[in-house]
């Protein structure tokens, strides 16, 4: 009995195959659109094709009914034509699934896929026979890493569920991590106004919508609109001025819900991570994290395997600190040294009154008002001007004091996280850690013999075998064995002999 429809079943289970070619194509694409609108198609692969098997075991049977038509119509698929524009088979696709789920990327499995010449060579357009990795693309390959990537990474049903998700789980481990590293420290998580920029542009597209305006500038008019009511409740001063910013916002776009309810729900539960009313705590003008990856990139290029990262990286603070190297100025630094160099020698000293340990210069913008820089031993400490407090870069007050006098600026040390000493309650972890590395030492040396004593090495005194590998491979196999190298320097346990050759 079928519990959908309440009829008697005739069957207890069935199966249909067909031929991809099956069944005819409907364009769905709007005829009212333009051509150039329009998502440009090739021709399709359906034809009508009546080859089909169909299988199934009748209720109160024990034997299986199978009913096929095994001639394909309308399309040959031994020719040449027919593989070109069909997919691939189902053990073809299961085969790339195994392969991704065994943790080949795609220059692996391109790897595995690719033929040596002779191979090659054997292909003519008259063969009977074609090898199907000829026909495997690099999108196939692509398709299933993302297929598996997608499956991976989706923490719920929706996508932006599990983009949500994502985003609560690396914001907790992110800030757990830092924490651990400077538990002295006050952790607060920004948004990179870049990355924040690149989210509202794009929403910006998808959920405004202007029916009542039908001309693009216009159109554009009313986008500049919004995106000046977002700078303004983004430099929102106080946490007033930006509630005051955001309810003006919500009346004068009222006809937008759609953009509201994502500004509500994405963004403004979040302000204290984005807005400059919340950022008033000393972040040194960094508001994106172009800084990070420019120290991936050097930590990729020059320090992964080699072990040199901190003493590098500590040396360059303290001589910093120590006057031995110049502190690289950011583009508000640049721009504030500029203003400060533009004034004359003679119009800078007329600003600037020197009071014992204080040194009072006028303001650039207002008449009659003075801010406070505190010297200590001859040198520059702080500025109390709104710049200074704010970021802890150097003001173009500062810049111009170092003009009219023999003062220079400190720069304190970088802060740099103390080695912590193991402490009595961290002694299981310690054994934990242990048995992990011990584990990891057992798998590394089992591979290396693995390798050592395999058959490949003795079968390169084979000609015939030796001229199907090209010698670019072999290049990058002595470039793999040479990084291996270097990594192994890095953790020996036990320093051989020859240690000068490593």
């Amino acid at each position: 009995m079928d519990p959908k429809s309440s009829r008697k079943c005739k069957v207890v289970w069935s199966k249909r195959f067909e031929c991809d070619h099956a069944g005819a194509y409907h364009d769905t694409r709007k005829p009212e659109l333009s051509p150039s609108k329009q998502c440009n198609r090739g021709e399709s692969i359906r034809c009508g094709c009546k080859a089909s098997i169909y299988a199934s075991q009748p209720v109160g049977k024990e034997t299986v009914t199978v009913r096929f038509n095994w001639e394909h119509n309308r399309h040959d698929p031994a020719s040449l034509d027919d593989l070109q524009t069909s997919r691939n088979p189902e053990e073809v696709c299961a085969w790339l699934d195994t392969c991704v789920n065994q943790g080949f990327n795609q220059k692996a499995i391109k790897a595995l896929l690719r033929m040596t010449p002779k191979q090659l060579s054997q292909i003519t357009l008259d063969a009977e026979h074609l090898p199907f990795s000829i026909k495997i693309s690099p999108m196939d390959i692509y398709n299933t890493i993302h297929r598996k990537v997608d499956a991976d990474t989706r923490l719920a049903p929706g996508l932006a569920e599990s983009i949500d998700e994502w985003v609560k789980r690396l914001q907790d481990t992110e800030a757990l991590t830092i924490r651990n590293a400077f538990p002295e420290l006050v952790v607060h998580i920004l948004y990179c106004y870049w990355h924040l920029w690149q989210a509202w542009d794009k929403h910006l597209k998808e959920k405004l919508q202007f029916k009542h305006i039908r001309h693009k500038e216009n159109r554009a008019e009313s986008v500049k609109d919004v995106c000046d009511a977002l700078v303004a409740l983004l430099q929102s001063k106080t946490p007033e001025d930006f509630d005051r910013q955001w309810i003006g916002m919500q009346k004068e776009w009222a006809d937008q819900p759609k953009w509201l309810k994502y500004m509500t729900e994405g963004w403004i539960l979040k302000k204290e991570r984005w807005a400059r009313a919340w950022r008033k705590h000393a972040h040194y003008g960094i508001d994106t994290n172009n800084f990070i990856e420019s120290w991936h990139s050097n930590l990729k290029k020059n320090y992964i395997g080699r072990g040199q990262l901190e003493p590098d990286y500590f040396s360059a603070h303290v001589r910093s600190g120590l006057g031995f190297k110049g502190r690289n100025l950011c583009k508000a630094e640049v721009e504030a040294k500029k203003r400060a160099h533009a004034l004359s020698f003679r119009e800078a000293s007329s600003c600037m009154v020197l009071e014992d340990s204080l040194l009072y210069i006028e303001s650039f913008t207002q008449d009659n008002k003075y801010y406070e820089i505190t010297l200590e031993d001859s040198k520059i400490m702080s500025c109390n001007c709104p710049s200074h407090v704010q970021s802890h870069l150097t003001c173009k007050h500062m810049f111009l004091a170092i003009r009219v006098t023999n003062y220079a600026i400190h720069l304190p040390h970088a802060i740099i996280p103390a080695h912590r000493l193991l402490e009595t309650d961290e002694g299981e972890s310690l054994v934990n850690k242990r048995t992990r590395k011990r584990r990891l030492v057992v798998k590394a040396h089992e591979i290396l013999s693995a390798l050592d004593s395999a058959d490949y090495w003795v079968w390169a005194d084979n000609d015939d075998l030796l001229d199907g590998i090209l010698e670019e491979s072999l290049a990058k196999l002595v470039s793999a064995v040479d990084g291996l190298r270097h990594i192994a320097r890095d953790t020996m346990l036990v320093r051989p002999d020859n240690a000068k050759q490593w």
